[in-house]
């Protein structure tokens, strides 16, 4: 399994793993299309912008996961041929949710204070089991893990990023903050 492959599978049992505590739910958000930088559905729009290097894998329709009910809205990543191993992925979750929740300026004050009053927040360190063993298994490559998860509406989002180099860090917090919504798709 190449080195690239085995972060792709990684990184979905990460976030699998991460919604495992999830109450059962009524509904989910199923299906769903990538124009561009905008994901849409029937209930939601919603934008992120990256470089035009990252490749965006629209998943249409998928839910893996029946107690939590969540849908996978998309999964970016960056894999530069050539040269040095290089490689970041993003994976964005949908999981339906009834709490009080906030805007999008929250996600954006905790990517540059650190830390917000609020419904954001920081849901994986650097120094998460699975990313020590996705290490040793990766031979030497150095990647790092970095997530977050908002409320908003009647859902929550989750962000989930995987990296070999700060360098596409740096674009996926960057990526966050041009992060916007709108009710209709």
């Amino acid at each position: 399994m190449t080195p690239a492959k085995f972060v792709q599978c990684a990184a979905f049992m990460v976030a699998l793993a991460l919604l495992t505590s999830c109450a059962p739910r009524k509904t989910a958000f199923t299906s769903g299309t990538i124009e561009g930088d905008r994901y849409r559905n029937n209930s939601i729009g919603m934008r992120m912008n990256l470089p035009a290097v990252w490749a965006y894998d629209a998943i249409p329709k998928r839910i893996f996961d029946d107690n939590c009910m969540s849908s996978r809205l998309f999964y970016a990543k960056y894999e530069p041929s050539g040269g040095d191993f290089v490689y970041a992925s993003i994976d964005c979750l949908l999981i339906p949710d009834k709490r009080n929740m906030q805007g999008v300026a929250n996600l954006k004050k905790v990517l540059k204070e650190g830390s917000c009053e609020g419904e954001v927040k920081v849901t994986i360190g650097q120094n998460d089991f699975a990313m020590d063993s996705l290490n040793k298994e990766a031979g030497g490559i150095n990647f790092t893990q970095l997530g977050y998860s908002m409320h908003k509406d009647n859902y929550t989002l989750l962000f989930v990023g995987q990296f070999s180099r700060e360098t596409e860090k740096a674009v996926f917090k960057k990526a966050l903050e041009t992060l916007s919504f709108s009710t209709t798709p």
